[in-house]
């Protein structure tokens, strides 16, 4: 019969004196630190409260906050060390809570070989989307705690993380140097601070192995969009958090190496991991333009729509991606993609008013080189009646419907005797007098129209030097 083995004594006492010792290491990091828990429930807020104190935190330092508003207010007064807050509590955004704590961090060369090591972050969410995953990826959160969790299991995640800040800082200098290198496209000093790094906690250095390989990657090829091949996927086994900042360091370096398409190809497999960031958004709009990926636009229109806080480089960035993709259908004559992508340019647009003009000018002139007049005419209703480009946007459709020059003619002398000046109705105007064999007007409004436009004076120059072929086809 086997009999229990019970520690002795000794290895009893060698085990408490091991755990008093952990607990006096977490409580003077605690101590002298300002705590801030931002929670939008009470009961949460409490018992977050109680934790931190029962680590060390002094109740003199601990500050509970229950809306965004608040949580800025104190942040005027002072940054905490210690920041726990929810993933978007209420109406607003935490992100920015972050970013500021970050400021605290002694930083040398770049972002990314900040000194965090006396900053604590966790990030609270009752959803574990990639939303809230690549947001703490992003702003470097040190813990990502899904609701809900169990108070002794928080207490030792906390404990951990806390003894991993102190006891592998050489550590984590030796993989902020590690990145620095890497986005500096610097290989040899990013390899030897790898090396150092990993002879030191060679258990957890999967993450930035495969960092150091994708840096490795991107410098021998010189920036090939190929190096994209070797990023980590995301998988179900965890380490997302590692890969997705894997997958922002790798961007960083292409942007820098001019290299879009696979900056491109790197914030295609980010951007799931983003809750509608306006920037980020923006991004993949303008290389998916640049890149020629046009056709890539209307499964990004959702993500457009789930941003908040939209800005206007944002709108204008959308509006422009939609129509450079309509006039590239235009040219395919591919009608029902061209009057889609329109329809998303007007509607990103629509929402600001000093935006929503100039592209629905753009869409109308679209719509009449196709001969689609009936759907332009819908889209100038949109546009203030009177207003000069109202009257410049009609004068065009009626262009395009008409066969005859001399109405056309007689309608553009109405409107410059009103003292409507666009260059649409010059433009169309000089194209039908020539028309009509009457170049001595025509010249005379083309010199009018380089003196008032002279961005566009080769361009109405043109129209005399020849019988117009473009009339019908003038556009904003």
């Amino acid at each position: 019969m086997f009999q229990k083995v019970r520690p002795s004594a000794n290895s009893r006492q060698a085990s408490q004196s091991q755990d008093q010792k952990r607990k006096v290491l977490i409580r003077n990091y605690l101590k002298d630190k300002k705590v801030l828990i931002l929670d939008s429930s009470s009961l949460s807020r409490s018992s977050l409260g109680s934790l931190l104190l029962s680590l060390g935190a002094k109740s003199s330092q601990l500050i509970l906050v229950s809306t965004l508003s608040a949580a800025l207010e104190e942040f005027q007064r002072g940054i905490p060390a210690v920041l726990i807050s929810e993933y978007s509590p209420g109406s607003g955004n935490t992100s920015e809570l972050f970013r500021r704590q970050r400021s605290l961090s002694p930083v040398s060369t770049s972002e990314t070989s900040a000194d965090t090591t006396h900053l604590l972050s966790l990030l609270m969410t009752g959803d574990a989307s990639g939303g809230a995953v690549g947001d703490a990826a992003r702003l470097d959160v040190d813990l990502v705690i899904v609701k809900p969790y169990s108070k002794d299991g928080l207490r030792e995640l906390i404990s951990q993380k806390i003894e991993f800040k102190l006891s592998h800082s050489a550590y984590s200098q030796a993989i902020r140097r590690t990145k620095s290198h890497i986005l500096e496209g610097d290989l040899a000093s990013a390899i030897e601070a790898f090396q150092i790094a990993r002879s030191i906690q060679p258990a957890t250095s999967r993450f930035f192995t495969e960092q150091a390989q994708l840096g490795q990657k991107v410098v021998r090829t010189g920036g090939s969009s190929r190096s994209i091949a070797f990023a980590p996927s995301f998988d179900s086994s965890g380490g997302r958090k590692e890969n997705f900042q894997c997958l922002t360091d790798l961007y960083e370096v292409l942007l820098k190496q001019k290299n879009y398409a696979g900056a491109y190809r790197a914030i295609q497999k980010m951007m799931p991991y983003f809750s509608g960031e306006s920037e980020k958004v923006s991004e993949l709009f303008r290389l998916a333009t640049v890149t020629g990926n046009l056709s890539d636009l209307h499964q990004y229109y959702p993500l457009f729509l789930s941003t908040q806080n939209r800005s206007e480089a944002l709108i204008q960035t959308v509006s422009s991606a939609y129509l450079c993709g309509a006039k590239n259908y235009s040219r395919e004559k591919k009608s029902s993609l061209m009057r889609d992508y329109l329809a998303k340019a007007v509607g990103v647009a629509n929402s600001r008013t000093e935006l929503a003009t100039p592209v629905l000018r753009q869409a109308i002139a679209l719509l009449v080189q196709a001969g689609i007049t009936a759907e332009a005419r819908a889209y100038l209703r949109r546009i203030p009646s009177e207003s000069s480009d109202y009257l410049a946007m009609e004068y065009l459709i009626a262009n395009g419907d008409r066969d005859s020059s001399g109405q056309v003619i007689d309608q553009g002398w109405k409107l410059l005797g009103r003292g409507i000046q666009d260059p649409v109705i010059h433009e169309i105007l000089i194209s039908r007098l020539m028309e009509r064999g009457k170049r001595d007007p025509a010249e005379n409004l083309a010199h009018e129209a380089a003196r008032l436009w002279p961005e566009q004076s080769e361009r109405f120059r043109s129209l005399t030097a020849a019988p117009s072929a473009e009339t019908g086809k003038a556009g904003s």
